[in-house]
């Protein structure tokens, strides 16, 4: 099975006959054998879509991020999470990885299940595996031999898929490659334990706390994934992917494990639109994506000052406020923080950080 993609530099591999297998005439290619390598490419961008699947648009955005001068040594790769609908003018793409794309209770009580890591329909292979694959091609077979910087960066709900993989996923702790990642205005975020930011009435401030037991009674499964890592919730027979990943390390390992990668985080000032959940006090993360991203952010200060991280592992993490834009990933991206997110130098980056 094969990952359909866009790509600024063609098709990544080849197959053994030599011959280009893609999506919509190569547009959106597949990963297959060896090809030789690329001495110049130094930095590759893998840039990951929102519900609406636009893969095309995105890719757009990101090849504008690439100055003219280094369109040859910066790779930008977008993937497509397919759907069925994707098969309906006929095509023959059945060896490509499709996705479940509307709710269909039980089985998938959310849409999109490609943003929260399920497998495939026609194939047992999550869409963060697909991401670890990708990531694996790149970075440990030679392909680029000079590559020193891999970004995967999303927005909406791409960037869920961005900070939650960055959350589950192996593949960064083994990579010799720097890997960062960039979540741009997440609908909701993964929290590391049961405790939220919760508005205290007396203090007239935001509290990091358990949550109430009449705010349970509303919402006893706001701690299952995809908002939080405790056993068991609907989600977890079609994402496997997570059972596997928490069978193998505790959630508190898994924790430190996040805080010791590079994680960026973009919040538009203005993407205040309120967010409606199914669970009444689904408020938790807060009413609208840029408070949600205040929350997350003072939530994980507060997470690792009490468990005593080394206050150098959070500097890995980085919150960025982008002045008056709205849910608009081409104002994401091309501003000036987002810019120095996906390819800056970290050693020398001044973050703009904001707490709630």
């Amino acid at each position: 099975y094969h990952l359909a993609y866009y790509s600024s530099h063609g098709n990544l591999l080849r197959l053994n006959n030599g011959e280009d297998e893609g999506y919509d005439k190569g547009a959106e290619e597949t990963v297959n054998d060896t090809e030789s390598p690329n001495d110049k490419i130094q930095k590759a961008l893998i840039m990951i879509h929102g519900s609406g699947r636009t893969a095309e648009d995105y890719f757009c955005v990101a090849l504008s991020l690439v100055e003219e001068d280094e369109r040859d040594s910066v790779l930008v790769v977008t993937p497509k999470f397919l759907a069925p609908v994707d098969l309906s003018d006929g095509s023959n793409r059945s060896n490509f990885l499709i996705w479940q794309e509307d709710e269909a209770p039980p089985k998938y009580p959310l849409a999109h299940s490609w943003r929260y890591g399920a497998d495939a329909l026609n194939a047992p292979i999550s869409s963060y595996e697909a991401i670890d694959r990708l990531v694996e091609c790149l970075t440990t077979n030679q392909l680029f031999p000079n590559l020193k910087l891999v970004t995967i960066a999303g927005h909406s709900a791409g960037g869920q898929v961005v900070h939650r993989w960055a959350l589950l996923s192996k593949i960064i702790t083994m990579s010799q490659v720097e890997i960062r990642t960039v979540a741009a205005n997440p609908r909701s975020y993964c929290y590391l334990n049961g405790k939220r930011m919760i508005w205290n009435k007396e203090t007239n401030r935001t509290r990091w706390e358990y949550p109430s037991t009449k705010e349970l009674e509303h919402c006893p499964d706001y701690d299952q994934w995809n908002w939080g890592l405790e056993d068991g919730g609907s989600l977890d027979p079609v994402v496997p992917y997570k059972v596997r990943r928490l069978k193998e390390t505790s959630p508190e390992e898994l924790a430190k494990a996040y805080m010791r990668r590079k994680v960026y985080y973009l919040t538009g000032e203005y993407d205040v639109i309120r967010q409606k959940d199914h669970c009444a006090t689904y408020e938790l993360q807060g009413k609208n994506r840029h408070e949600r991203a205040l929350h997350y952010f003072a939530a994980l200060e507060a997470y690792f000052e009490e468990n005593g991280t080394n206050k150098t592992d959070l500097n890995n993490h980085e919150l960025h406020t982008i002045p008056e834009s709205p849910h608009d990933h081409v104002l994401m991206f091309q501003s000036a923080a987002g810019r120095e997110a996906i390819f800056g130098d970290s050693a020398n980056e001044t973050a703009i950080l904001t707490t709630a």
